[in-house]
């Protein structure tokens, strides 16, 4: 087992970049076959998490009948959420004040649009076309799948989307759709105990930033790999674009028929503690940890037939002088005094959204305001600060060019596929 290094800048997933940058991305059954024809071929020691991540090692581990303690935990088992607790990842909203969250706009309401209003919406005609759909197909009770991953999600994204071509920079952001974070899992007490790490998130919707826009290349150059990995959710690209720092999530699942659905709820709370995590390294590492707790936040939005819930996340300090049983890792390992909570920042129901779609638009302008706004230039200021200490410091620069570097020695063969048994 392999320890974290000591240094003073600090903690990645095994396998070179190009296995990370990875994706599910196989057009047919066919391509299916055939990477897992060529897993067959090789020994199970030699798969990279890039494999594990692609579903592949599924299908492979189910007919060579390997160990159950291969797999990883998946959203629907019932360990998930003891899961999340040995992350220290609260499961309820926390009531505690956070006084960075009332400078971002609170969505206490969705106004009603005026009928003039309402003909000069921008995103009338598109909410017209889906409401014509669903009644169309599936009458006045419709099909819970269309309506959360064909409606919902949908809306989400292009509303979004359109918000952000309106901003000052508006290439600056990515919106993807179901793709899996190949990214380092976080760290975890089951580990010490034996146990699964949970099943990396795959949102349903994931708003993050194009990396050129807020890493130029002079700086991005200068991060060693495992760094790079840290930013990178869904894998680092040999060329150098890609997509960095995931800040907003949306989860919309099959079986979730309420915005108070456990399912969609644990989803964005996976989503989110592992965001945070990575960003929490990356910016301690450049010495900008306070500016982290102050300022860094996450937000998921779950969407239910009855609406959307819209959540603000964000990790805290475990207070000083607590047991160990508090912290993730021992007393001894106290560089890792991460906890993770979220609080309801607002609820917007389907009758309000109904009433006309630019409801998203309100959503748009904070959710965005604030990563374009703040978060972005947060990130930029950090991807500076650690460039120079890294010049520094060979030693530092040297140590994180190992891809296990901010994992804690937490590391485990093969631990990235996900099972449901």
């Amino acid at each position: 087992m392999k320890s974290q290094p000591s240094t003073g800048l600090q903690s990645g997933s095994s396998g070179s970049e190009a296995e990370a940058e990875s994706e599910s991305e196989y057009g047919s059954e066919f391509e299916f076959e055939y990477e897992s024809e060529a897993m067959r071929q090789r020994s199970r020691e030699t798969w990279s998490e890039a494999d594990l991540s692609d579903g592949y090692a599924e299908r492979v581990t189910e007919e060579r009948r390997y160990p159950e303690d291969f797999s990883r935990i998946d959203l629907y088992h019932a360990d998930f959420p003891q899961g999340l607790l040995d992350r220290n990842v609260a499961l309820s909203e926390h009531i505690q004040d956070d006084p960075f969250a009332d400078k971002v706009p609170r969505l206490e309401s969705v106004p009603v649009l005026k009928e003039q209003e309402a003909e000069d919406d921008p995103y009338g005609p598109e909410w017209i076309i889906y409401q014509a759909m669903i009644h169309e197909n599936f009458g006045e009770n419709p099909n819970q799948s269309f309506y959360h991953r064909t409606l919902m999600v949908d809306m989400i994204m292009r509303n979004l989307l359109n918000y952000s071509r309106r901003s000052v920079e508006p290439d600056c952001l990515e919106f993807r759709n179901g793709k899996p974070w190949t990214c380092p899992p976080m760290p975890t007490r089951a580990f010490a105990q034996g146990g699964r790490f949970l099943a990396q998130p795959k949102p349903e919707l994931a708003v993050c930033f194009r990396r050129e826009t807020v890493i130029p290349d002079r700086l991005w150059h200068a991060l060693p790999r495992a760094t790079k990995m840290l930013a990178c959710f869904e894998g680092v690209k040999a060329a150098g674009a890609g997509r960095i720092f995931h800040f907003v999530a949306a989860e919309a699942t099959d079986g979730l028929t309420s915005t108070n659905d456990n399912i969609g709820s644990l989803s964005s709370l996976n989503d989110a503690s592992q965001a945070l995590h990575n960003m929490f390294e990356f910016f301690r590492d450049a010495g900008h940890e306070d500016v982290f707790f102050a300022k860094v936040r996450f937000f998921s939005m779950v969407a239910g037939n009855d609406g959307v819930w819209v959540r603000m996340h964000r990790a805290v300090r475990v207070p000083p002088r607590k047991p160990d049983d508090a912290c993730i890792m021992p007393t001894r390992r106290a560089e890792y005094p991460l906890k993770f909570e979220f609080r309801n920042w607002a609820h917007i129901t389907r009758a309000k959204l109904e009433i006309g779609a630019s409801g998203w638009k309100i959503i748009g302008e904070a959710l965005l305001g604030y990563g374009i706004g703040l978060l972005r230039g947060l990130i930029h200021d950090a991807a500076q600060a650690l460039v120079v200490k890294l010049e520094r410091d060979i030693a530092a620069t040297r140590a994180r060019g190992d891809v296990d570097f901010y994992r804690y020695g937490q590391t485990v063969a093969n631990a990235r596929s996900s099972s449901s048994s």
